[in-house]
């Protein structure tokens, strides 16, 4: 059986909200097994590409095919783990610990009796490699914002997924909060073997950690892995405006 090198392949995908295009005309094709990076201009379109990817929306035309099937067959069969922009509001709104948050994405696998020994296990090893699990009776509305990011990200890893989706998980991160989540990804990435695709408004930090970066304005403007092939004036074209780009590399004293 041939094995597939793509996560994901879009062909000719254009998504509309009524007469306004959102998307046109996308091609993208990312590969298994890395960690890849969507920036680009808000209102640009990379929120819809992702709810796009995740079947939340039905695009006007165009395919998309996850791990070598078609999208429907095999969002039946799997699971996408998903972070979205503003989850985070939302639950501090109820007084639940740490470890039902996390238990919340893996309903599917709880019985009359509650959950299996095996599920259990799951879930506290992925809060481990979260560095949350000794928060587990925490309420999650007590936790600073990266601690609730990795609370989050736990729920989305505990059912198992091959993809994990985010969109924008490092707003409102302080710079040294940031530099931690994007460490913490790349550690997930390895040692779970999944493929990444996150949402970013700081370009500088995706193209430190990122394999490969993706600039969306309602197209694909550029894929590429190398900020050195950039133009010059790409990214003041892309955004519309003077964008200035900042280096995030360890051990740089100006960074």
């Amino acid at each position: 059986m041939q094995t597939c090198e793509y996560c994901l392949k879009i062909e000719n995908l254009t998504v509309a909200y009524g007469k306004r295009v959102a998307l046109e005309n996308i091609n993208l094709h990312l590969s298994k097994g890395e960690f890849h990076a969507v920036v680009g201009p808000n209102g640009g379109g990379k929120t819809t590409l992702v709810k796009a990817i995740l079947g939340l929306i039905k695009p006007l035309s165009g395919n998309i095919m996850i791990f070598g099937k078609p999208q429907k067959e095999y969002l039946k069969e799997n699971t996408i783990g998903y972070l979205p922009q503003t989850h985070s509001t939302n639950i501090s709104r109820v007084p639940l610990k740490v470890i039902d948050v996390v238990l919340m994405g893996c309903m599917g696998y709880r019985g009359l009796t509650g959950y299996r020994k095996d599920v259990i296990k799951r879930v506290e090893k992925i809060m481990d490699m979260l560095e949350v699990l000794d928060r587990r009776n925490n309420l999650f509305d007590d936790l600073s914002g990266g601690l609730k990011q990795r609370v989050l990200i736990a729920r989305a890893l505990v059912s198992n997924p091959e993809l994990l989706i985010m969109d924008e998980p490092t707003v409102g991160l302080d710079v040294k909060a940031q530099k931690d989540f994007y460490t913490l990804i790349k550690k997930l990435r390895e040692q779970l073997n999944i493929t990444i695709i996150m949402v970013s408004h700081d370009v500088g930090f995706v193209f430190e950690y990122a394999d490969t970066v993706v600039c969306v304005n309602k197209r694909v403007h550029l894929h590429t892995k190398h900020k050195d092939e950039l133009p010059k004036d790409f990214f003041n074209r892309l955004y519309g405006y003077d964008v200035k780009f900042v280096d995030h590399r360890h051990g740089d004293p100006d960074a």
